[in-house]
């Protein structure tokens, strides 16, 4: 396995709600979601990714991979913990009240 390096930081806001961050690596950058997408009914536009987002992009590389011939069993037990993960975090923002 290749260790690649990636840096991250987490932002919290003042009432202990993640408020942005990022994570970023050799050919990785991500800026996180600051704040919540409805305050106080009112949807706003999203500034940032969700980890639901990150794990869908993972999902569709490696089918890629599926699809041109580099598949495995590893490859696909990955994706079958990938979209549990994706089913878990949906379950959880429905639980919350909201969603992506």
């Amino acid at each position: 396995m290749v260790d690649q390096d990636v840096h991250s930081h987490h932002n919290t806001d003042s009432t202990g709600t993640p408020a942005g961050g990022y994570a970023e690596g050799l050919g990785i950058l991500i800026r996180w979601q600051n704040g919540p997408v409805v305050v106080e009914g009112v949807a706003r536009e999203p500034n940032g990714a969700f980890v639901e987002g990150v794990v869908r992009n993972a999902i569709t590389r490696l089918e890629y991979y599926q699809a041109i011939g580099l598949s495995s069993g590893d490859t696909a037990e990955a994706l079958e913990h990938l979209n549990a993960a994706l089913s878990a975090l949906d379950a959880d923002a429905k639980a919350r009240g909201s969603s992506i």
